[in-house]
């Protein structure tokens, strides 16, 4: 049977981790530079950030293999750093959308409901999964915090960051997605081999095909 793993092209990922070294570079200038405290608190960020978490995010995807999607008769599986692998079955979808924020584009999953879906998970990989989320709530605030140095507006980022109580349980926290991006997961570049409309169209093809056999 048919099986397909998806990942963006390795060398659109170097060009990535080039980027987060010249952001952390551009971090340490700021921090031990002639420069104001506000600078050095922003090198400082963006340290923590780029060199941080953008560390983190590479090491995932480049050393254990993470960020990616798989594609099977049976079910739709988002492969995200640090996170455990999401399988969906192809009847639990409903359909596949595009969000765009400041020029970047997410191919979103849309499910039909969430009762049988989340029942494919143990409480550990659920709390996994919040974890991640909560992770990426902290790199919103920071970003918006260092928006002098790259080209997302801060209130942009504020205005779809969850609350504490969105990711308090499974449930709340897809619906939270689900209201804001249109699904409740979205698919990044680093998951895709193509745009991200191009994408869905893609994946709307494979799931009509699966589900009318």
């Amino acid at each position: 049977m048919e099986t397909l793993k998806i990942q963006a092209p390795k060398w659109k990922i170097y060009l990535t981790v080039l980027a987060l070294v010249v952001f952390v570079v551009l971090g340490i200038w700021m921090l031990i530079g002639d420069t104001s405290w506000f600078h050095k608190i922003v090198g400082l960020i963006s340290i923590v950030f780029f060199g941080g978490f953008g560390s983190v995010a590479m090491y995932s995807t480049l050393v254990k293999g993470k960020g990616y999607v798989v594609i099977t008769p049976e079910a739709l599986e988002l492969s995200f750093p640090d996170c455990p692998i999401i399988p969906i079955k192809w009847e639990w979808i409903k359909g596949f959308g595009i969000y765009e924020i400041s020029g970047q584009s997410f191919t979103t999953v849309k499910l039909q409901d969430y009762q049988d879906f989340m029942q494919e998970f143990t409480p550990s990989e659920i709390q996994k999964i919040l974890n991640r989320f909560k992770a990426l709530k902290v790199i919103g605030h920071a970003t918006a915090a260092i928006k002098t140095l790259g080209p997302v507006p801060a209130g942009e980022i504020a205005a779809i960051l969850p609350t504490s109580e969105d990711l308090k349980k499974f449930s709340s926290f897809l619906t939270y997605s689900r209201n804001k991006f249109g699904g409740e997961f979205q698919i990044a570049w680093n998951m895709r081999d193509r745009k991200a409309v191009e994408f869905a169209e893609f994946l709307e093809e494979k799931r009509q095909a699966y589900t009318t056999l």
